[in-house]
């Protein structure tokens, strides 16, 4: 099966977009950043964001291997 382009094309606008407002709190000098402590907290969300749709691109490739391999292999149980 083929990897899905729209969903990847998508993930990766999102990432990009998440990125460049990390950019945006990354000016700001280190006694800014730490005076107010929603700082760390939208720094941490949007990590949180991109890191969910780096694993949905990366998984979508082995989802769709599983679907096509056989259940034991998907139970671990073939023999290298």
């Amino acid at each position: 099966m083929a990897v899905n382009r729209e969903l990847v094309e998508r993930k990766v606008s999102l990432i990009l977009q998440d990125l460049e407002k990390l950019r945006e709190l990354a000016q700001l000098d280190l006694s800014d950043y730490l005076a107010d402590f929603k700082n760390e907290a939208v720094a941490e969300r949007f990590l949180e964001r991109i890191i969910g749709r780096m694993i949905d691109v990366n998984c979508q490739p082995i989802l769709r291997g599983l679907k096509n391999s056989s259940r034991r292999e998907r139970d671990g149980d073939s023999i290298l």
